[in-house]
């Protein structure tokens, strides 16, 4: 009888196998043109350098599962689309080297990493957080192209549209290593910016010190950079200065801030549709601007007050908002 039990384990074991499947498998846009096991080498030799084993807490299975044994199974590339798919023995580590999202694959250029379209997490067994192997993606030297929303994330505006993204990040790296960092464009081909772009540094001690840095400095040709840290929640101590708070979102009041009306773009204040965007209230400052004899402080002041004293609006279009930054930070013709 005991023949027979080892084979019900096998095949219940490869039953599971097959459910988990989507939720070990990873796509991988934009691969260069190289052999599989050229690909199966270099995310193996990428988890095993980026791998945090904790000396104080050491996690045997990380050790034994990821460095000392292969975490990949098997690799499949779409030459003619120019995308792969690699297959992970678990779902812990599949979900670890999503950070792995604009690796520079053997110098040939970026990847984009994501989950296949068969990913479904409603199928997938739930994963203790506890578990995951943790990458340090900076060993990599990755920039992930998304910057989540968060206490350290910046916005920067203000910028030349011909400047490219490896120049704006080379001007980021002066205050430090660039965690994630997004430039925004019309579409993924268009050669120039729309002017504005998110970044997030490693180091979150080093969020205040770049928005010092960045905010209101002279990029030439009349142009002046604008940075504001965005802050979720309802609180800024850790932004070291007081918050304009509009509902969920705020923004950190500027270090050595340009003159207000910096703000203002084509009669838009930005400031008021990126509090919008980032979960603030109503877009009470699309309409035009109060004559120039009118401080542009005292209709911003006015907006604020008004805002936080009406009820809860519906939620923000983030087209609109999006559509409308784009106008008032030039993208539009």
């Amino acid at each position: 009888g005991g023949g027979m039990g080892s084979t019900t384990e096998a095949s219940s074991r490869g039953l599971q196998s097959q459910q988990t499947r989507h939720a070990r498998r990873l796509y991988i846009g934009n691969i260069p043109d190289i052999r599989e096991s050229d690909v199966h080498n270099f995310f193996r030799d990428a988890i095993r350098s980026a791998i945090i084993i904790d000396p104080n807490n050491p996690n045997p299975s990380h050790q034994k599962q990821y460095i000392d044994n292969d975490p990949i199974i098997s690799v499949y590339i779409n030459r003619e689309r120019r995308f792969a798919f690699l297959e992970f023995k678990t779902m812990e580590i599949t979900t670890s080297c999503l950070d792995l999202d604009g690796i520079n694959v053997m110098g040939h250029g970026k990847v984009t990493i994501k989950r296949p379209n068969d990913y479904n997490p409603a199928w997938a067994p739930p994963v203790n957080p506890a578990t995951l192997p943790k990458l340090d993606t900076a060993k990599l030297g990755i920039v992930c192209s998304t910057v989540p929303d968060g206490p350290n994330k910046i916005f920067i505006g203000g910028l030349p549209y011909h400047l490219t993204e490896s120049q704006v990040l080379e001007l980021l790296g002066a205050f430090g290593t660039v965690k994630a960092f997004h430039l925004v464009k019309a579409d993924a081909t268009a050669l120039t910016s729309k002017g504005y772009c998110f970044v997030e540094y490693a180091d979150p001690n080093l969020t205040q010190v770049a928005c010092m840095g960045l905010n209101g400095m002279d990029m030439g040709g009349g142009k002046q950079l604008s940075c504001r840290m965005a802050v979720q929640g309802h609180s800024a101590s850790n932004s070291g200065s007081a918050a304009v708070q509009t509902g969920g979102g705020a923004f950190a009041a500027p270090v050595a801030a340009p003159p207000a009306a910096a703000t203002m773009v084509d009669g838009v204040d930005v400031d008021a549709l990126l509090n919008a965007a980032l979960g603030g209230g109503a877009i009470a400052a699309a309409a035009p601007t109060m004559p120039a004899a009118i401080p542009t402080a005292a209709p911003m002041m006015q907006m604020n007050t008004t805002t936080m004293m009406q009820p809860p609006q519906a939620a923000v279009d983030p087209m609109a908002v999006a559509n409308m930054l784009d106008a008032a930070l030039g993208g539009a013709s």
